[in-house]
């Protein structure tokens, strides 16, 4: 949804402001699923 947001608003004096949105939450995600990885693979 992030994403489409930011493709919405290319070239747009917002784009960078949904583009700052998409980056933080694809950090985050990345963030937990290897955390995640670590738990299931640590059992």
């Amino acid at each position: 949804m992030t994403f489409l947001e930011w493709q919405n608003h290319r070239g747009t004096s917002l784009e960078a402001v949904y583009r700052n949105k998409y980056k933080h939450l694809r950090k985050l995600a990345k963030a937990k699923i290897e955390h995640r990885q670590e738990e299931y693979w640590g059992e």
